[in-house]
């Protein structure tokens, strides 16, 4: 939650979705976690130098994101999300 400067959230309420090994290109490992939490109000969100954007969707919007991470599709399709 610190990429997105929203330091106000209660990590108790986190609980790790899914794990992940990614192993895109030879050498280059990379373990993505995906966590779930129930947010009481909307943060302001500050995305930092590594994002380029971010927004907040719906189910529906989800589906039909054409940008979507694929690794972030199979564990949203993987736990019905989706």
């Amino acid at each position: 939650y610190e990429e997105i400067g929203f330091n106000e959230l209660d990590i108790s309420k986190l609980s790790l979705l899914d794990a992940q090994d990614i192993l895109l290109n030879k050498g280059i490992h990379t373990v993505r976690l995906t966590y779930k939490f129930k947010l009481d109000k909307i943060p302001d969100i500050h995305i930092d130098h590594e994002s380029m954007e971010f927004g907040w969707f719906n189910k529906e919007k989800l589906v039909s994101c054409e940008t979507l991470s694929p690794f972030l599709r199979e564990v949203l399709e993987k736990h019905n999300y989706i």
